[in-house]
């Protein structure tokens, strides 16, 4: 197994996992990604916190469109939605 080569994929066996696109048992989305609530007057610290939370989750590329939406059944299409949820959940 290969993990933190930089290229955000994890080897197992023979085929290639994106960690973009994997949960892990600890993420759900009643979680608090982050300990700033959003107010009125706070949106650029709430969006700092917010952004590295995503950061260090390897999440930022279903927020800044980066990480497209596969097409069609068996192209990890349902992994995207469950992984694109999960992250509107966290918003």
């Amino acid at each position: 197994m290969v993990v933190g080569d930089g290229s955000g994929a994890q080897r197992a066996g023979n085929s290639a996992v994106d960690a973009s696109m994997s949960l892990s048992s600890t993420d759900n989305p009643g979680a608090m990604i982050t300990s700033v609530l959003l107010t009125g007057e706070n949106y650029n610290e709430w969006a700092s916190e917010m952004l590295n939370a995503l950061q260090a989750k390897k999440k930022t590329g279903y927020i800044d469109g980066s990480k497209v939406k596969p097409t069609g059944p068996g192209n990890n299409h349902e992994s995207w939605i469950a992984v694109n949820f999960m992250v509107v959940g966290w918003l």
